[in-house]
């Protein structure tokens, strides 16, 4: 309810008031009338008393109907807004009777003056028989003023519950909105995430979570597929390199193992030579494809060439490269890459040096697509290398 509404019901106080002030006016002129001595003594004794509280209730009402303004004023308000859930003619007709009421007023009180006569020997018998007479005319006034201020006190009212209603309803719908939505989007998304976390403990590292969601949830569960497709990668991976007899079956498998989760679309080994002059093409995977690149042979930059590139996969480092074609406009020393881009288009590339004393191994992994490989295949193969180079040279030294 609003603060004019409240202070409108407050005016309540001021009307009733009037309408005790009026009813005490009319019994003690009632009263005067019937039991008022007719003699000398009398006569001085009820102008002390009679005259003394009539000129205190007429003030009293006086004032009464001075206060009417604030209603008077809340009344015209309410009536010209232009939006209201209580029709504005019941407010109009308020005001209407608050100055019904005041013109009343100005006439009682001059036509009692008449009567009643001067202040130092009133007609009290005068007086006390016009207030009898026309007082009920006054209260008359009185409850149809408050008869139309409890109409509009009772729509008020009505009008303050159907909107208690409407919140509490409001309330409960938005309430069950928002459970609704904080389920969906909150709670089964954790517990869908708490399930997945059961899963790769019961040893299901491959678990994958579906979202689209891009908030901290979305991300949450992007971070858990990256953990699991590594885990999955990794499992893979050094599952593959158990109970291998040659080192091509090893290749495959890690080639087969990384396809999928790297999105590779090209597995080679290049090996150095004996005389350290070259890297030559050792394995070629998926077997049958890009057969332009089986005769791959690349200088190693000895001599008076001081290749960079090179020199970084002789220090064993993994190289991540996201945009081919520029990185070999750049670096015109990275000969194995420019190589291979000369037959194939390919646009990011993954190299992982496999080095052990005189021997030099690079696994290359390439895509058609530029930025496909990650931070995390670098990590990867950062702690896989040295167990893949081991395991290769296990191998070799077999053959």
């Amino acid at each position: 309810m609003s603060k004019k509404n409240e202070q409108f019901i407050k005016e309540k106080t001021v009307i009733h008031s009037l309408k005790e002030s009026a009813d005490k006016l009319q019994r003690s002129s009632d009263h005067y009338l019937a039991y008022a001595a007719r003699n000398y003594e009398s006569y001085y004794r009820d102008i002390d008393v009679y005259y003394k509280a009539l000129q205190q209730d007429l003030s009293l009402i006086s004032d009464d109907i001075i206060k009417l303004s604030t209603l008077d004023e809340l009344s015209n308000e309410h009536a010209s807004r232009l939006f209201s859930f209580i029709n504005t003619q019941k407010f109009i007709e308020l005001a209407s009777n608050i100055d019904s009421l005041r013109i009343f007023w100005i006439d009682y009180t001059k036509k009692l003056d008449n009567k009643l006569g001067s202040k130092s020997e009133p007609r009290l018998e005068w007086g006390a028989t016009f207030i009898s007479e026309n007082t009920p005319l006054l209260i008359l006034e009185l409850e149809s003023l408050i008869s139309s201020f409890n109409q509009i006190t009772r729509l008020q009212s009505s009008v303050a519950h159907l909107a208690g209603r409407l919140i509490i309803l409001s309330t409960i719908i938005f309430s069950g909105i928002f459970a609704i939505w904080f389920y969906f989007h909150i709670v089964k998304p954790i517990t869908s995430t708490q399930k997945a976390f059961y899963k790769v403990a019961n040893g299901d590292f491959g678990h994958q979570i579906k979202t689209q969601r891009l908030d901290e949830i979305g991300l949450l569960t992007h971070s858990f597929n990256q953990m699991t497709s590594r885990s999955e990668l990794v499992l893979s991976i050094l599952n593959s390199l158990q109970n291998i007899e040659s080192s091509e079956s090893l290749l495959e498998k890690i080639y087969d193992s990384t396809k999928h989760s790297m999105k590779t679309d090209v597995m080679m080994f290049v090996e150095r030579n004996k005389k350290a002059t070259l890297l030559n093409m050792s394995q070629l995977f998926p077997n049958g494809s890009f057969k332009s690149l089986n005769k791959l042979s690349v200088k190693t930059g000895i001599g008076n060439q001081r290749d960079l590139f090179l020199n970084d996969i002789n220090n064993g480092k993994i190289i991540n490269v996201d945009n081919v074609p520029d990185f070999t406009d750049k670096n015109i020393d990275a000969l194995l890459l420019k190589s291979v881009t000369e037959r194939y288009p390919f646009q990011s590339a993954l190299l992982v040096p496999l080095n052990e004393s005189s021997y030099q191994g690079v696994l290359v992994f390439a895509s058609f697509y530029p930025a496909n490989f990650t931070h995390a295949h670098v990590e990867l193969f950062t702690h896989l290398k040295s167990l893949l180079k081991k395991r290769i040279l296990e191998v070799k030294s077999l053959t």
